[in-house]
Parts: structure tokens; sequence; C-alpha cells
């Protein structure tokens, strides 16, 4: 069975990740990071893109690229 997680991505560099138990907790999660981090909610495009995609991601400040994405990790 896979593991989910979500992972923090500032400039390319892996940051914290945060084990979920769901896609529907990782992708909740990542909304709360996004308000957290930008002190507002998702837009419609931002919201489409993370229940598609299941990440979210901001370049709007060239020199500090946040982005936040479910994965998983496979046990085998």
């Amino acid at each position: 069975m896979d593991n989910l997680f979500v992972a923090r991505i500032h400039n390319n560099r892996l940051g914290s990740c945060v084990m979920v138990g769901t896609i529907t907790d990782g992708v909740n999660l990542i909304r709360e990071y996004v308000k957290d981090q930008f002190g507002r909610d998702l837009t419609a495009e931002e919201n489409e893109i993370l229940e598609n995609d299941y990440e979210f991601y901001n370049d709007d400040d060239a020199d500090n690229i946040i982005s936040f994405s479910l994965g998983s990790l496979s046990t085998q």
C-alpha cells in the first residue's frame, strides 16, 4: 500500500513532508498551507488544478517559488 504525503517545495528544494490518510486530507491540508503562507484562499483556477493534479504552484515572486504537492511513497 502507498503512503500519501504533502510536500512543501521552495525554490526546487524539498521542504517539510507530512503524512496524510487520504487524498481528500492531502488536498485540504494544501488549502490550509496556502491560507497560512499567502493569507488567502485558492482561486477557482488554483482549486481546479489542485483537485485534478494535486498540486499548488505559486511563482508570483521569481525569487521565492513555492509549491505544495500531494505524493505517494510505495512501501515495496
